[in-house]
Protein backbone atom coordinates (compact mmCIF):
# COMPACT_ATOMS: atom_id res chain seq x y z
CA UNK A 1 0.00 0.00 0.00
CA UNK A 2 3.43 1.98 0.07
CA UNK A 3 2.59 3.05 3.69
CA UNK A 4 5.36 2.90 6.15
CA UNK A 5 5.04 2.15 9.77
CA UNK A 6 7.70 2.08 12.05
CA UNK A 7 7.59 0.73 15.96
CA UNK A 8 10.20 2.03 18.21
CA UNK A 9 11.29 1.05 21.47
CA UNK A 10 12.47 3.06 24.09
CA UNK A 11 15.00 1.98 26.37
CA UNK A 12 16.75 4.87 29.15
CA UNK A 13 20.51 4.41 28.86
CA UNK A 14 21.84 3.83 32.27
CA UNK A 15 25.25 5.63 32.72
CA UNK A 16 28.07 4.50 34.92
CA UNK A 17 29.23 7.65 34.87
CA UNK A 18 27.63 10.44 37.28
CA UNK A 19 24.61 12.84 34.96
CA UNK A 20 24.18 15.25 37.50
CA UNK A 21 20.89 16.40 37.85
CA UNK A 22 20.38 20.21 38.78
CA UNK A 23 17.28 22.01 39.97
CA UNK A 24 16.86 25.63 39.78
CA UNK A 25 14.52 28.31 40.77
CA UNK A 26 13.63 31.48 39.07
CA UNK A 27 15.43 34.38 40.23
CA UNK A 28 12.70 36.23 42.18
CA UNK A 29 11.43 32.85 44.43
CA UNK A 30 11.55 34.18 47.83
CA UNK A 31 8.09 32.36 48.52
CA UNK A 32 8.13 30.02 52.23
CA UNK A 33 7.53 27.07 49.40
CA UNK A 34 10.45 27.65 47.37
CA UNK A 35 12.48 25.63 49.77
CA UNK A 36 10.77 22.84 50.24
CA UNK A 37 9.70 22.56 46.42
CA UNK A 38 13.51 22.73 45.46
CA UNK A 39 14.17 20.19 48.12
CA UNK A 40 11.38 17.63 47.15
CA UNK A 41 12.48 18.39 43.31
CA UNK A 42 16.08 17.67 44.00
CA UNK A 43 15.54 14.37 45.72
CA UNK A 44 13.08 13.45 42.67
CA UNK A 45 16.10 14.11 40.34
CA UNK A 46 18.46 12.13 42.35
CA UNK A 47 15.91 9.61 42.27
CA UNK A 48 16.28 9.42 45.79
CA UNK A 49 13.12 7.39 46.88
CA UNK A 50 13.42 7.95 50.51
CA UNK A 51 14.13 11.58 50.84
CA UNK A 52 11.13 12.54 48.44
CA UNK A 53 8.93 10.09 50.51
CA UNK A 54 10.30 11.76 53.77
CA UNK A 55 7.57 14.48 52.50
CA UNK A 56 4.53 12.47 52.20
CA UNK A 57 2.24 10.48 54.30
CA UNK A 58 -0.14 7.73 54.01
CA UNK A 59 -3.05 9.38 52.80
CA UNK A 60 -0.84 11.97 50.41
CA UNK A 61 -2.21 11.57 46.60
CA UNK A 62 0.25 11.58 43.92
CA UNK A 63 -0.68 12.51 40.28
CA UNK A 64 1.54 12.48 37.49
CA UNK A 65 0.41 12.93 33.95
CA UNK A 66 3.33 15.14 32.71
CA UNK A 67 5.36 12.97 30.36
CA UNK A 68 4.69 13.10 26.84
CA UNK A 69 3.56 9.36 25.49
CA UNK A 70 4.00 7.66 29.25
CA UNK A 71 0.62 6.24 31.11
CA UNK A 72 -1.14 8.97 33.97
CA UNK A 73 0.93 7.52 37.49
CA UNK A 74 -1.75 7.66 40.40
CA UNK A 75 -0.75 6.82 43.85
CA UNK A 76 -2.07 7.16 47.00
CA UNK A 77 0.31 6.94 50.01
CA UNK A 78 3.91 6.20 50.62
CA UNK A 79 4.38 2.20 49.45
CA UNK A 80 2.84 3.74 46.25
CA UNK A 81 4.06 6.75 45.87
CA UNK A 82 7.66 5.16 46.02
CA UNK A 83 6.35 2.29 43.22
CA UNK A 84 5.31 5.24 40.92
CA UNK A 85 8.24 7.23 41.59
CA UNK A 86 10.44 4.00 40.72
CA UNK A 87 8.55 3.30 37.46
CA UNK A 88 8.56 7.01 36.66
CA UNK A 89 12.21 6.79 37.12
CA UNK A 90 12.84 3.47 34.96
CA UNK A 91 11.13 5.60 32.21
CA UNK A 92 14.40 8.22 32.26
CA UNK A 93 17.76 8.19 30.84
CA UNK A 94 19.95 8.02 34.56
CA UNK A 95 23.56 7.94 36.49
CA UNK A 96 24.28 6.80 39.69
CA UNK A 97 23.91 9.90 41.20
CA UNK A 98 19.81 10.69 39.70
CA UNK A 99 18.47 11.23 36.45
CA UNK A 100 19.99 12.97 33.33
CA UNK A 101 18.04 15.75 33.90
CA UNK A 102 17.70 20.07 34.83
CA UNK A 103 14.72 21.00 36.38
CA UNK A 104 13.31 24.59 36.48
CA UNK A 105 10.94 25.74 38.71
CA UNK A 106 9.12 28.96 37.41
CA UNK A 107 6.12 30.94 38.45
CA UNK A 108 5.69 29.94 42.17
CA UNK A 109 2.15 31.01 43.50
CA UNK A 110 1.36 30.09 47.00
CA UNK A 111 -2.10 30.67 48.99
CA UNK A 112 -2.52 29.70 52.96
CA UNK A 113 -4.99 28.61 54.31
CA UNK A 114 -5.42 27.80 57.68
CA UNK A 115 -2.42 24.51 58.31
CA UNK A 116 -2.31 23.89 54.75
CA UNK A 117 -1.36 26.02 51.48
CA UNK A 118 -1.74 25.65 48.01
CA UNK A 119 1.07 25.77 45.71
CA UNK A 120 1.14 26.07 42.01
CA UNK A 121 4.32 26.87 39.58
CA UNK A 122 5.31 25.87 36.23
CA UNK A 123 8.20 22.77 35.89
CA UNK A 124 10.75 22.59 32.75
CA UNK A 125 12.03 19.62 32.71
CA UNK A 126 15.14 19.27 30.32
CA UNK A 127 16.26 15.93 30.13
CA UNK A 128 19.80 15.13 28.83
CA UNK A 129 21.34 11.61 27.19
CA UNK A 130 20.63 9.62 25.02
CA UNK A 131 16.37 10.91 24.90
CA UNK A 132 17.12 14.47 25.05
CA UNK A 133 13.32 16.08 24.90
CA UNK A 134 12.27 18.70 27.07
CA UNK A 135 8.77 18.79 29.22
CA UNK A 136 6.50 21.46 29.92
CA UNK A 137 4.18 20.70 33.20
CA UNK A 138 1.77 22.88 35.48
CA UNK A 139 2.10 21.42 39.17
CA UNK A 140 -0.20 21.68 41.63
CA UNK A 141 0.13 21.11 44.99
CA UNK A 142 -1.41 21.05 48.78
CA UNK A 143 1.14 21.38 51.70
CA UNK A 144 0.25 20.61 55.16
CA UNK A 145 1.54 21.73 58.41
CA UNK A 146 1.83 19.45 61.33
CA UNK A 147 3.88 19.56 64.72
CA UNK A 148 6.37 22.42 62.80
CA UNK A 149 6.97 19.75 60.01
CA UNK A 150 5.46 20.64 56.00
CA UNK A 151 3.99 17.30 54.33
CA UNK A 152 2.78 16.94 51.11
CA UNK A 153 -0.70 16.08 51.08
CA UNK A 154 -1.74 16.27 47.50
CA UNK A 155 0.48 16.81 44.41
CA UNK A 156 -0.80 17.09 40.91
CA UNK A 157 1.78 17.39 37.84
CA UNK A 158 -0.21 17.89 34.39
CA UNK A 159 1.72 18.58 30.71
CA UNK A 160 1.67 22.39 30.59
CA UNK A 161 0.34 23.20 26.52
CA UNK A 162 2.59 25.45 24.74
CA UNK A 163 1.51 28.25 23.23
CA UNK A 164 2.26 28.48 19.62
CA UNK A 165 1.61 31.21 16.66
CA UNK A 166 -0.27 28.80 14.22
Amino acid sequence: SGNVVVWRERRPSISAEPVRPTVSLEANSDSVAATELKEVLESWAQADRNAVLGHVGERTRWIDDSMANHPLGVARGAQEIGQALEARWEMIDRGPDGLASDLEIREIRETQFGDRSIVTFDLISKYRGTHASTEYAFVSQIWTETNDKKQLESSFIATRRQPFDR
